[in-house]
């Protein structure tokens, strides 16, 4: 089970970057590599398996799977340290994933500091509010927008979030991983989703952590059952269900 404390241990740090908006520290130790922003760690990266999911918001958008367990286009918008980018690329090898950033200094430090295997295909620098218009087809999108203000204004948005399910399949998936801090903010958006698809979401937490990672679907999601077929797909892309909540 990852802790935040074993980033401490014997910790360097490889590069500091000041922009106008925001402060990126990438530093290591022995076993992790990992991203800062401001004061938040977005992206911690194990350099023996670069493709395991470390931080724990991730087994909870990973259990997308359960819904979607062969996806063939995969969208993330929100590149951060390219964990996604990593397991999948690992996993699904033939899957076509495409990854929105608007921060050229965060494509730049993900192929230098986070990209072990080179890859270079279908990254996108630009506004995911105008980007996923271009989208279809997809199995899963995944929404894990941050800055160092916080969540952008746009994901109270509405009109998004019906963006996004006109890019899904009719069985895709939507992965949003919510950090507001209010509780409130998330209650907000988890009803307006309930609202577009007239269905009830699922909703995971993450004890320890801001993170509130919702699913949604525009055919309703059926009970995750916790049963030895979810335990071999937890096991087999190494998900730590222990460190996650289904809330609903």
């Amino acid at each position: 089970m990852f802790k935040l404390q074993q980033l401490q241990q014997q910790q360097k740090i490889l590069k500091f970057i000041q922009l106008e908006y925001l402060q990126l520290t990438i530093a290591d130790n022995e076993q992790y590599r990992w991203l800062t922003i401001g004061d938040t760690v977005q992206t911690v990266m194990d350099k023996k398996q670069p493709y395991a999911p470390v931080l724990p918001h991730l087994s909870a958008m990973i259990m997308a799977l359960f819904y979607q367990p062969v996806p063939k286009n995969i969208l993330e918008m929100g590149l951060g340290g390219g964990a996604l980018r990593r397991f999948f690329g690992h996993h699904f090898p033939s899957a076509n994933m495409v990854s929105i950033e608007l921060e050229p200094s965060i494509i730049s430090t993900y192929h230098e500091f986070f990209n072990p295997t080179t890859d270079v295909q279908n990254i996108v620098l630009g506004d995911a509010v105008e980007e996923i218009k271009n989208q279809e087809s997809l199995d899963i999108a995944f929404i894990d927008l941050f800055s160092q203000a916080g969540s952008p204004e746009f994901l109270q948005r509405e009109e998004f979030y019906r963006d996004c399910f006109k890019s899904l399949t009719p069985e895709g998936v939507l992965v949003v991983n919510l950090i507001n801090p209010l509780a409130m903010e998330n209650q907000v958006i988890i009803e307006m989703l309930e609202s577009i698809l007239e269905a009830p979401v699922k909703v995971f937490s993450v004890p320890g952590f801001k993170n509130k990672v919702v699913m949604a679907s525009r055919k309703k999601l059926s009970h995750i059952p916790y049963n030895a077929s979810l335990m071999a797909m937890s096991q087999r892309f190494q998900l730590s269900l222990n460190d996650i909540i289904e809330m609903k």
